[in-house]
């Protein structure tokens, strides 16, 4: 069960929101599993300047300012219904 509301909240994401491109969706899904920068990072095996570098790209296309999106995705998803 858990993992199906993984997968609703990354197709939300992808249908609300078809800017995000997949390795920006690959971070919103571990941000969505409660990872940190550091944690992405190692994961993805990207710099965590890149990984910030994201994040500003995620916020920036879903209109969220300088909301912390561990906060904001579960939001965002839980407004599916």
């Amino acid at each position: 069960m858990m993992i199906q509301n993984k997968e609703q909240n990354i197709e939300y994401l992808k249908q609300h929101a078809k800017t995000l491109i997949p390795s920006e969706l690959s971070v919103c899904e571990l941000i969505l599993d409660n990872k940190n920068i550091s944690a992405i990072s190692a994961i993805t095996g990207k710099s965590v300047s890149n990984i910030t570098s994201t994040h500003c790209h995620i916020r920036n296309k879903l209109n969220l300012k300088k909301e912390n999106l561990r906060e904001a995705l579960p939001r965002i998803t839980k407004q599916k219904k």
